[in-house]
């Protein structure tokens, strides 16, 4: 995160930012981190699942319009 940004209220990221230096971070910005747990995970935290499911709907909605550009900018 870059220092000149607003602080975020919470962070969804992807399961592969599962790390305790990632989650300190956030914490240190006093932000909620919202991260699901990797299976090698020990120490379990809970993840609000509607957030999550927020995020989910966020990245299919991405994938859609890039799909759709892929389709417009097509050169035959």
């Amino acid at each position: 995160m870059d220092d000149n940004l607003p602080q975020p209220g919470v962070l969804v990221p992807h399961k592969s930012y599962d790390s305790g230096e990632i989650r300190k971070n956030v914490e240190s910005r006093n932000a909620i981190s919202m991260i699901s747990m990797r299976k090698n995970r020990k120490v379990r935290k809970t993840v609000d699942l509607t957030v999550y499911t927020l995020r989910n709907m966020v990245e299919r909605s991405f994938s859609k319009l890039k799909n759709t550009r892929r389709i417009t900018t097509r050169f035959d």
